[in-house]
């Protein structure tokens, strides 16, 4: 799961290469309107959830009084409060 889908199917079919099941799902962890259908989506392709890693993040490095505060909402967005909405949509699986 990933934001690009061009960079997802290449990793899937690397994988798939490899021997490994991967199927490329296209998805902004902030947008929280999305993360209920991810995980049906994931669950539709894959049995279940066995393990939920949420590692998400955009980062806008630069100097303290260069760094945008929309990016840094952003960052949260989809880093620490895209977490519990995805632990709740995953919960009951």
């Amino acid at each position: 799961m990933g934001r690009t889908e061009s960079k997802l199917v290449d990793t899937c079919a690397e994988l798939t290469n490899s021997g490994v099941r991967a199927e490329p799902i296209a998805c902004d962890v902030s947008d929280h309107d999305a993360l209920d259908p991810l995980v049906s989506r994931t669950v539709e392709l894959f049995g279940g959830v066995d393990i939920l890693v949420s590692n998400a993040v955009f980062s806008d490095l630069g100097d303290l009084l260069d760094v945008d505060l929309d990016q840094v909402e952003r960052s949260f967005m989809a880093g620490p409060f895209a977490s519990l909405p995805l632990l709740r949509a995953c919960h009951p699986i």
